[in-house]
């Protein structure tokens, strides 16, 4: 909300822009000069700020391995695909390994969430539903109303009510 979708014009605003022009369902990955770009930016920045290399190049890691997760996941909610989630209530839950009822259902559940809130960014109205990775930021800074309200809004809206 303040850098992407910001009052004042700049790079990350308008290539920002470029994506939420496209259909839903398209290849969504930065073009790896920009990805290269902000990661040679945030290294010289820690590194002005941790001046022990090694502090500074685990730091750059972390930070790296940080936005890989970022555009692989910000990648798939853009497909079709869609998380494969089983209901601890379901027969099937049972037959699931210790892995995938500890491990990877929570990982899918968390998926789907963040799917949907993106979504609704997306393709109800992209005033709100700004958190991408940690979707309860919406909740913290008040950007996750109601859908139903926010429909009912954009149709009185559209239909000349205010």
């Amino acid at each position: 909300r303040v850098l992407l979708h910001s009052p004042f014009d700049w790079i990350g605003k308008s290539i920002h822009g470029t994506h939420h022009d496209k259909e839903y369902f398209h290849i969504s990955i930065d073009p790896p000069a920009l990805l290269l770009g902000w990661l040679f930016a945030a290294h010289f920045i820690l590194k002005a700020m941790l001046p022990q290399y090694h502090l500074c190049l685990s730091a750059t890691i972390g930070y790296s391995l940080a936005g890989l997760v970022y555009e692989w996941s910000h990648y798939i909610v853009h497909t079709r695909v869609k998380p494969r989630i089983i209901p601890p209530t379901s027969p099937s839950y049972q037959q699931l390994s210790i892995l995938e009822r500890r491990i990877i259902q929570p990982i899918m559940t968390g998926y789907a969430k963040m799917r949907d809130n993106h979504i609704r960014h997306h393709l109800i109205d992209d005033r709100y539903w700004y958190a991408f990775s940690v979707t309860e930021m919406d909740d913290l800074f008040g950007t996750n109303p109601n859908v139903k309200d926010v429909k009912r809004e954009i149709r009185k809206s559209r239909d000349g009510f205010q």
